[in-house]
């Protein structure tokens, strides 16, 4: 399994981005929420092995990105339903996956 995490970088004004270091920073603290993301899913001894990749990416671009490689058969993703009609529409990211992964896609809601 892969779980995969994107972060993209805050804009400091017109368009420029923060600096590089800073970047590296924002990289790994994303590493450190998708590490205790695993870890309160699904423990410290999860029952199958993962693999983690973060990306400086939308969140939609880096799920398609990884449910393009070869090996993969399902993409599973989570809805989080912060728009103003939480039960009744899919969030655009999940909505985005389900429209143009190259796999099927299970949409996980709720806890």
């Amino acid at each position: 399994m892969e779980a995969v995490l994107a972060w993209e970088p805050p804009f400091s004004g017109w368009g420029s981005k923060v600096p590089a270091v800073e970047e590296q920073v924002l990289a790994d603290i994303a590493g450190k929420v998708l590490a205790e993301s695993i870890e309160k899913a699904v423990g410290t001894e999860p029952p199958v092995d993962f693999t983690t990749r973060v990306e400086e990416s939308t969140a939609a671009q880096a799920l398609l990105k990884a449910a393009a490689a070869d090996d993969v058969r399902l993409l599973v993703v989570g809805s989080r339903g912060v728009g103003g009609f939480t039960g009744a529409l899919l969030g655009s990211v999940s909505q985005h996956c389900a429209q143009h992964a190259p796999c099927p896609v299970v949409i996980m809601r709720g806890r």
